[in-house]
């Protein structure tokens, strides 16, 4: 080989004469100190985290809410700040079928996806002939899917004509997972 052989190379070449162990030991060493520097930054980071969203659900917002401001521009670094009520849905699998009844009962059942298929054992060779026979070449496994997304957009336009509008069903939030937040943006400027 070349003079050109790097340090790690070289290090890996090293024949084990007693030294082997020593190597192994010193790599072992370096191993434990990055882990354990990993280890803290993402301690740190949790922490960081955490008061990040302490600032922007909670400090800001009610800080906001007293000065009696919901958008203002901060004139010595020109940020501006907004606090908007911010909207999140995760749909329990156990609510998913009730979510769909209301969402159909109440005019959004385009946002409900039906999706049906069937399985058969095999001792059932017979029945999934027939039905093979009586619905032709379809996959069959009754499933209701949703895109939380579209149905978050949907609620809070429900919530919004519901805060307005006298004898408006309430929405299940509940039932949606939705919950609503106070969220502090800010926005740097350009």
């Amino acid at each position: 080989m070349t003079e050109e052989k790097t340090a790690a190379a070289a290090f890996l070449e090293q024949k084990d004469t007693g030294g082997g162990q020593v190597r192994v030991a010193a790599a072992i060493k370096n191993l434990q100190a990055a882990m354990t520097a990993q280890s803290e930054l993402e301690e740190k980071l949790k922490v960081a985290k955490k008061l990040v969203r302490k600032w922007e659900l909670e400090e800001i917002p009610q800080l906001m809410k007293e000065l009696g401001f919901s958008k203002i521009e901060i004139e010595s670094t020109g940020e501006t700040v907004e606090v908007k009520e911010e909207y999140y849905c995760s749909i329990p699998k156990k609510n998913k079928s009730d979510c769909a009844d209301w969402l159909i009962a109440n005019d959004l059942g385009p946002l409900v996806q039906n999706e049906i298929s069937l399985t058969f054992g095999p001792d059932a060779q017979e029945d999934f002939e027939f039905v093979k026979e009586v619905l032709g070449n379809y996959d069959l496994n009754i499933q209701v899917s949703m895109n939380t997304s579209q149905i978050k957009a949907a609620l809070k336009e429900k919530i919004k004509i519901a805060s307005v509008t006298e004898g408006a069903e309430p929405v299940p939030t509940k039932m949606f997972g939705l919950h609503i937040e106070e969220l502090a943006k800010v926005k740097k400027s350009k």
